[in-house]
């Protein structure tokens, strides 16, 4: 996985989670990958600057994205065993 864009997203990341106070991991993932994927999240760059997140809509795209996600859903679900 791309350290930039690691970097880069993980903002957007954190502030789905913050809003997310759902019961279990995998209902948590999937409102993740859902918002990530629809795109449309609104946000602030770090100068300051509105945006907002755009849909994903390559294939390829897609599926590093969801890889990427089942990573970090996996490494969740081992802290909590």
């Amino acid at each position: 996985m791309n350290k930039k864009w690691q970097q880069k997203n993980r903002s957007w990341c954190l502030k789905i989670l913050d809003h997310v106070k759902l019961p279990d991991l995998w209902t948590t993932f999937n409102t993740v990958q859902e918002n990530l994927i629809r795109g449309g999240l609104r946000g602030r760059t770090a100068k300051g600057n509105r945006t907002s997140t755009r849909a994903v809509k390559g294939v390829s795209e897609n599926v590093r994205l969801n890889k990427a996600l089942w990573t970090l859903a996996e490494k969740m679900a081992q802290l909590k065993h």
